[in-house]
């Protein structure tokens, strides 16, 4: 193990020294056909294999992809020193014998070049084939690039630019046709190695198939850059700037595209560059056609070289971009990953569902456990007036559980919606892609849970305001009736006391008898008061104190209130809504009986007042069922009026019993 290491920083090491002395002398001493941008050019994939080479060996060192990537590095370091060797001998020393064999390697060594990122593909991620039956198929692809290779050596055709000069050194043969045949031919390993990838995904899972989405990606580019490169020596008969800058970002993207996957750093997020990838290429291959077709045919019409072309064609590609982007998207959505397709489509279905009126925004938490798969998630919603995180129901939560789970943030611009409480996740994209769709929805029902809480904290207060009146109710009644009513009798009777020591016919005697009945008027009066302060009859029940009110009342009043006892401020709430009523009838109705009755119903107190009177009863503002609904509706119940004119009034109202 340690030889090996060894022998891997010696490789790695040793292409980088060569590609770095290829740069330093085409510094020192530049030439028009190797200048300092081709060897840096050049340079930068043999850094890059080996750089990543070297990391794969030390921290995974099982892997024979890391040996490939150092034995590319040497081969792309010898192309590049043949290249500027070449290069500067044909500026310098055409006839030194280093100048042609330096040419010959440029010449026909590119194909190293490609056969290591097929062996990357072959063997990625783990170091070794899929399966047996893909050893075959490697040997086959081997000795096409063997083969190749070798012919290539013997090439009679000529350098091309700028080497077109230099005639190979060694023996020539009759390969030419084989060669050029070799050269389209040679496109069949590059797919046979993206079928590779293909077969291994197919059969992955977990993290395998997460690390060969990262290769899947760059290793289209292999057949993308040799068609490039390609058809430009075709065109051009020489290797160009272009093809050379397309190769070597080519490898160096496929060798970050290979360290980034097999050292596991931020693998899953390359799904949705895969995604948006593929969605862009297919659109611009589309938008181009759109554009070619316009161009054609209002060419046809109005002749070429018109603006009017170019400005039709143009329009017609801006009009397009927008719902073609949409259609593809979801085509490639559903065809590259159906799963977080339906995923999203559900989210979205939920958020037309809100809009449409038809779902709950407080449903959002349950949606979003559903799309992104995890029965854990729980939504809190942050209040900013008390800076507290509250769920679904308005429950506050000062601190949030602390059970493990990972917290993500949701939201909008600079302002915080809410906090999910998730599973760790091995796709976080999908969640972000989840809670960008849902964005609306929990920021709607954020601001309903709000409302809903300052309309509890309105409700609480106005039926502790009730409460206290109540109570304050009672105690005025029990001071008077223990104060100043038990001292007027006190006084009656003594003055009875005072009026028996006197003489019948006294003056002072008839005198008394009037004052005798005046504190009398004045303690009926008081107890009256009392009993519209608060009955004493409610210390026996509600039932008792309503059938008490329909015997007091100057019409004959039906009673049908089986109650058993209830909350006092119910209660109370209860009779003093009945005696208004009554007292409505009596004053305003005209009627000839009333029928009263209370009872519990689905845990709620329902009384209900209704007459035979002349109807016509509304809700106006100061009228007496005005103040029957503020009272009713401060103790978070409520109070329904049917009151038709000429059939009499019905007033019915749901008490909360708490």
């Amino acid at each position: 193990m340690r030889a090996g290491l060894c022998v891997a920083w010696l490789t790695g090491a040793g292409a980088t020294l060569a590609a770095a002395a290829t740069v330093t002398h085409a510094v020192v001493s530049p030439a028009p056909e190797a200048g300092v941008a081709q060897a840096v050019v050049l340079g930068v994939p043999v850094l890059a294999c080996a750089v990543a080479g070297l990391v794969i060996v030390t921290r995974a060192p099982g892997n024979r992809t890391g040996g490939l990537l150092l034995v590319s590095a040497c081969a792309a370091a010898l192309y590049a020193a043949a290249w500027h060797v070449g290069g500067h001998g044909v500026a310098s020393a055409p006839e030194a014998p280093i100048t042609a064999w330096a040419a010959l390697w440029v010449h026909s060594g590119w194909p190293t070049f490609y056969a290591g990122l097929v062996g990357l593909a072959f063997l990625f991620p783990d170091g070794r084939l899929a399966s047996p039956r893909w050893r075959p198929v490697a040997a086959v692809v081997a000795l096409a690039f063997g083969g190749f290779l070798v012919l290539a050596l013997f090439d009679p055709r000529p350098f091309y630019a700028p080497f077109d000069g230099l005639a190979n050194p060694l023996p020539v043969a009759d390969v030419a046709e084989v060669l050029t045949v070799g050269e389209f031919v040679l496109l069949a390993p590059l797919l046979v190695a993206i079928a590779a990838v293909v077969a291994r995904y197919r059969g992955s899972s977990g993290l395998a198939r997460a690390q060969l989405r990262w290769f899947a990606l760059a290793s289209v580019l292999m057949p993308v850059t040799f068609v490039t490169c390609l058809v430009e020596f075709l065109a051009t008969g020489a290797v160009a700037e272009a093809t050379i800058l397309a190769a070597s970002l080519t490898q160096v993207g496929i060798v970050t595209a290979v360290t980034v996957a097999v050292l596991r750093y931020r693998l899953y997020d390359i799904d949705v560059l895969i995604n948006r990838t593929v969605v862009y290429a297919v659109l611009t291959g589309l938008l181009a056609a759109v554009y070619v077709s316009i161009a054609l045919v209002v060419g046809v019409a109005v002749g070429t070289g018109s603006s009017w072309t170019t400005a039709a064609a143009t329009l017609a590609v801006a009009v397009a971009f927008r719902p073609l982007r949409g259609r593809v998207q979801r085509v490639v959505d559903r065809r590259f990953d159906r799963d977080r397709s339906e995923r999203l489509r559900h989210a979205e279905h939920f958020l037309g569902e809100v809009r449409g009126g038809r779902a709950e925004p407080e449903q959002v938490g349950r949606v979003l456990a559903e799309a992104v798969g995890d029965d854990s998630v729980e939504l809190y919603f942050w209040m900013p007036d008390g800076e507290v995180f509250a769920d679904a129901a308005g429950v506050e939560h000062e601190q949030l559980p602390d059970d493990g789970r990972e917290r993500t943030p949701v939201r909008s611009g600079a302002q915080q919606l809410a906090m999910v409480l998730h599973a760790r996740s091995d796709r976080p994209a999908l969640l972000r892609a989840v809670l960008e769709t849902l964005g609306l929805a929990v920021e709607i029902a954020r601001l309903r849970v709000e409302v809903r809480r300052q309309l509890a904290r309105v409700r609480d207060s106005r039926a502790r305001i009730v409460a206290a009146t109540y109570a304050e109710r009672r105690r005025i009644e029990r001071n008077l009736h223990d104060g100043a009513q038990q001292r007027l009798v006190s006084v009656g009777l003594t003055l009875r006391h005072v009026q028996h020591r006197l003489s019948p016919t006294d003056d002072a005697s008839v005198l008394l008898d009037g004052v005798v009945a005046d504190v009398g008027a004045a303690i009926d009066e008081l107890r009256e008061l009392a009993r519209g302060l608060g009955p004493a009859a409610l210390d026996r029940g509600l039932a008792a104190a309503l059938a008490d009110l329909g015997a007091r009342a100057p019409l004959p009043v039906h009673v049908d209130a089986a109650v058993e006892r209830l909350p006092g401020d119910v209660e109370a709430a209860a009779y003093f809504l009945a005696s208004e009523a009554v007292t409505n009838v009596v004053k305003h109705a005209h009627a000839t009986a009333v029928s009263l009755s209370a009872g519990r119903e689905n845990g709620c107190l329902r009384v209900v007042v209704a007459d035979d009177g002349v109807g016509g009863a509304g809700l106006r503002a100061g009228s007496g069922l005005a103040g029957l609904a503020d009272r009713v509706d401060a103790l978070g119940g409520r109070l329904e009026i049917d009151s038709t004119p000429g059939a009499g009034t019905r007033v019915s109202a749901v008490l909360p019993c708490g």
